[in-house]
């Protein structure tokens, strides 16, 4: 793996050198002179590179960043407390602080160099605390939360999730190739849709792009005027984390449940609304039926209302509701 100092040295124009390179022997040249290629080499008076060969100054600071003159080996500067005499009338290197000493560098590149707990944000060089989700969930590593005391930490809340989902069990943000994303509002039903950017704009349009390995379908927030028939499918069915998720039935759709379980379908139901279905013989919010199969549903947060048949109808079926409500 490539040193990340030797990076940054190099792109402020000294070079740490690692390799080889033709040493001139030019008499009366500065020992401590230096260069790295012919355009430097050439503005020092040398056809050959100069590597710096003493171990005390083995950066070569071509542009004089750190030293005060170009072309010259310095002491590592990377360093912090390393003392250098290239540069200053006082003998002290001028690419440090007041007091002549060398800057260690940057403290970080990437957030992924900030090791410290209470400071996991590389900014500017420098990690601090983080301030917002965003900052954690851009980092990476499994903690995409900004706790109170500016910690990075595991999610426990859909939103904190690049992804739109958090397995609030494990702690960690769902990875999003394997979810299908629904928004009424900017989705289209094209043969691509369902990806995070391109979403499906019908939620049956998202359940045909179902499949074993991508079996989570996020529906964004907004009103979706159509019945559900999920019939011997795995799937887990989320709304909005931040608004309201409707699935409304069709005024035409007489008779029909907004959403229909049936045979061995294995559902999972969070925080979406049921509502509108008209008629008098199977007008129910939700139907769950064996035809076939033994049902498993689950409803977690998910709201049942202004159904002229029952808000539930089971038959059959393993039901579990948690935190819900249905009238």
């Amino acid at each position: 793996m490539v040193d990340a100092r030797w990076l940054v040295a190099r792109s402020l124009g000294f070079v740490p050198f690692a390799v080889a390179a033709v040493t001139a022997a030019c008499s009366g040249k500065d020992p401590q002179f230096c260069c790295t290629d012919s355009q430097s080499c050439a503005a020092g008076g040398s056809d050959v590179i100069v590597e710096c060969t003493d171990p005390e100054r083995p950066y070569c600071d071509v542009t004089g960043e750190y030293g005060g003159t170009g072309n010259t080996c310095i002491p590592n500067p990377f360093d912090a407390g390393t003392k250098g005499d290239a540069g200053g009338a006082d003998g002290m290197a001028d690419g440090g602080g007041p007091d002549g000493m060398v800057d260690a560098g940057p403290e970080c590149m990437t957030s992924a160099e900030c090791a410290e707990a209470a400071e996991p944000i590389c900014d500017d060089g420098t990690c601090r605390a983080c301030g917002v989700d965003t900052e954690c969930e851009a980092r990476g590593g499994g903690t995409p939360a900004c706790a109170p005391d500016g910690r990075c930490v595991p999610c426990v809340r859909d939103d904190q999730c690049g992804s739109e989902v958090c397995e609030e069990e494990a702690e960690m943000c769902a990875d999003e190739g394997g979810i299908v994303y629904v928004d009424a509002a900017t989705g289209n039903d094209g043969g691509g849709c369902g990806t995070r950017d391109n979403p499906c704009k019908t939620i049956g349009a998202g359940l045909g792009k179902v499949t074993a390995m991508r079996s989570t379908v996020v529906v964004r927030a907004g009103g979706y005027d159509e019945t559900i028939l999920l019939d011997g499918v795995d799937v887990r069915i989320i709304g909005s984390a931040s608004g309201t998720t409707e699935i409304v039935a069709p005024a035409l759709a007489t008779d029909t449940p907004v959403v229909q379980v049936l045979r061995g379908a294995n559902v999972t139901l969070e925080r979406v609304t049921l509502r509108g279905a008209s008629g008098s013989s199977a007008a129910h919010g939700l139907l769950c039926s064996a035809a076939g199969g033994a049902p498993t549903v689950r409803l977690t947060r998910v709201t049942i209302k202004s159904n002229d048949g029952a808000g539930i109808s089971s038959s059959g079926c393993t039901l579990t509701v948690q935190g819900s409500d249905v009238t």
